[in-house]
């Protein structure tokens, strides 16, 4: 295992990191709230797969951050599935994960059904991680920044009234899923599947009022998934940083050596990947007891609905939905 195949990879060196600092907005029009989903984990090795399930809620709360440095966005959260009512909504594809390259593959769609972009972005990091990682900004930052930067970009290429109007459309979404006789009216669907509004309901009606109200109690809990979100993040932080710094290790090392340099390395050298390999096994580990833990938290949730105090129990997941 640590020897690793045979025929050894393309040299590391002759793929360039990504060098894309983060634009700050000073963006001025309507804040519309951004929702990400929880990424897809992709195809992963059996073996890496604890490290994958903790990667796809981690790596959305990287991403959250780097969108509210920039700047000029309303709320941003981080949710276990598609919001159906996003004004914004971002998701996400881990395609390599391994503490020396990183590719996401990064959709995003507005209210309406307007997709933004749909793009695959990929990092390397080749300089020695720090002895204590996870201090610093995110080894592959360069690659949230390249994505918020497309987003800024796509969303800078949209009129205020087509941002307007994904708001409205995403208001009226929300009210449809309550009561979708109605709410249908005002929706047409045009050749491209996208929705438009043909109109919008009278200020006074009582209705569209009720939905509203219930729309910001629904803002309240999911506010309350996004803080669990996050909590996690800063739980596995320090301990994510040190598995992706052996493994940085372990990946660029064994790729740097020939075969036959692998078979004349002393045995300090050998103890020492094997050293490496097992603090990463530890680390492993240490990630999946985490996960687990936040995969079955049971903690209820109260909640205010109208006036009415609603309780929830289970799974975050299971709550949200």
């Amino acid at each position: 295992m640590l020897v690793g195949c045979a025929s050894a990879p393309e040299p590391p060196p002759l793929r360039v990191p990504l060098d894309v600092p983060l634009q700050l907005s000073p963006y001025a029009g309507p804040a519309l709230n951004i929702s990400i989903k929880e990424f897809d984990p992709g195809v992963v090795d059996a073996v890496l797969m604890p490290i994958r399930h903790a990667e796809v809620r981690y790596m959305p709360v990287v991403l959250k951050g780097a969108l509210i440095e920039a700047g000029g966005w309303g709320a941003v959260r981080v949710l276990p599935a598609d919001d159906l009512s996003a004004e914004v909504l971002v998701a996400g594809k881990i395609i390599k994960s391994d503490g020396v390259a990183m590719s996401l593959h990064v959709q995003v769609k507005d209210a309406t059904g307007r997709q933004w972009f749909s793009n695959t972005y990929t990092d390397y990091a080749f300089e020695p991680y720090e002895e204590k990682p996870g201090i610093r900004k995110d080894p592959f930052y360069d690659l949230y920044s390249s994505v918020v930067n497309d987003i800024n970009e796509a969303r800078s290429s949209l009129s205020v009234a087509d941002l307007e109007s994904v708001f409205d459309t995403a208001t009226l979404r929300y009210a449809a899923s309550l009561s979708r006789d109605a709410f249908s009216e005002y929706f047409l669907r045009d050749a491209a599947g996208h929705l438009q509004l043909i109109g919008l309901p009278a200020r006074d009606d009582a209705i569209f009022a009720r939905s509203e109200r219930i729309r910001e109690s629904e803002y309240g809990f999911t506010d309350t998934v996004d803080e669990a979100y996050t909590l996690f993040y800063h739980e596995i932080h320090q301990t994510y940083a040190q598995w992706r710094k052996y493994s940085h290790e372990l990946v660029l090392g064994n790729a740097l050596l020939g075969v036959q340099e692998r078979r004349r390395r002393s045995w300090t050298a050998a103890k020492q990947s094997f050293s490496t390999y097992k603090e990463s096994r530890l680390n492993e580990d240490a990630l999946r007891k985490m996960t687990d833990a936040f995969d079955v938290e049971v903690t209820p949730t109260v909640t205010s609905l109208e006036g009415t105090m609603i309780h929830l129990s289970g799974t975050l997941q299971s709550r949200y939905q």
